[in-house]
């Protein structure tokens, strides 16, 4: 491959713009959020609240001014937890690889004290890479300092999202190609590099498509992965909706929806998907996985051992 090749398909990638499937069902919540509270009785009797969990992936339900009945705990799908332990006031769960995606398994637990209400219930959504990491159950009234602070939080992450709003909107209106890298301020005199990456990442044995090659680039400030995959036949159409790049001490980067100009078919000769995230290069040190999955989660594509240059 020659030099210019790594640049001029990043260069076609900024020219065609990134593009999602909105207009797709989705049936995985977003599981964006690392931490959740829950305010009981101030939420409606009865509700039965959704948490993100994932394969390996702890959660930890943390229970405020009150007790459980540990023996009163039931959980759908038990046997396929790595981890399921009640405390007085936690319950710890660790789900493990038989869980499976777009899987939703019911959780309940009774308080101890014979008060209203006298159990809360969750729904365990099973997403392929994401997971809540806490949940924060309030059941008695909560502190005015309590609820400031979770306003304060809450607002942080309105800000933010219209911080990136601006940025997206800004980007998509102003030039692209190599003009808009350099307007961006994403490209100094280094330029963009690239690296192959092929012979040193191995694919997980239960991803649903095979991997052909994978290039990995750097520009300032962004990196992104390329990777070529192929579908098997008699395989549904295939498109990503989500990805997530995971470095050492689960080390999360920030990756845009992953880009692909058509679903991967078996007639697909190559079914390139570019995943590009914003990182500093201190913040892309060391091997990461990068998983995607598709619209429902249940067909997932796992990559080890990928390096950026």
């Amino acid at each position: 491959m020659s030099a210019s090749a790594p640049i001029a398909l990043l260069v076609l990638v900024a020219l065609l713009g990134w593009t999602t499937h909105a207009d797709e069902p989705s049936r995985l919540p977003a599981c964006d959020s690392a931490q959740e509270q829950i305010a009981l009785p101030d939420e409606p009797e009865g509700r039965v609240y959704e948490v993100c969990i994932s394969p390996g992936l702890a959660t930890l339900i943390v229970f405020f001014s009150s007790e459980l009945k540990r023996e009163n705990l039931t959980l759908e799908g038990a046997d396929r937890f790595t981890v399921v332990e009640a405390g007085k006031r936690s319950i710890s769960l660790l789900p493990s690889e038989n869980v499976v995606p777009g899987e939703r398994l019911k959780l309940t637990a009774r308080f101890a004290d014979g008060e209203s209400p006298a159990s809360i219930s969750f729904v365990l959504v099973v997403h392929p890479a994401r997971a809540t990491r806490q949940v924060e159950v309030f059941r008695q009234k909560r502190t005015l300092a309590s609820y400031q602070q979770s306003e304060k939080e809450k607002e942080l992450q309105l800000q933010q999202c219209r911080e990136e709003t601006v940025r997206l909107r800004s980007e998509r209106g102003g030039p692209r190609g190599l003009t808009g890298l350099l307007a961006a301020r994403r490209m100094d005199r280094n330029g963009v590099v690239a690296k192959d990456v092929m012979m040193d990442i191995s694919l997980h044995p239960a991803s649903a498509l095979n991997l052909k090659n994978a290039i990995t680039y750097r520009a300032r400030g962004l990196v992104a992965v390329v990777v070529s995959l192929e579908a098997p036949a008699g395989a549904l159409p295939w498109t990503a909706a989500g990805a997530e790049l995971v470095g050492p001490g689960r080390r999360t980067l920030r990756a845009l929806p992953p880009w692909q100009s058509e679903p991967i078919a078996p007639s697909v000769i190559d079914g390139r998907v570019v995943i590009e995230a914003e990182a500093t290069e201190q913040e892309t040190r060391g091997s990461f996985r990068l998983k995607l999955w598709n619209e429902d989660g249940t067909r997932s594509v796992i990559v080890s051992g990928v390096t950026f240059p």
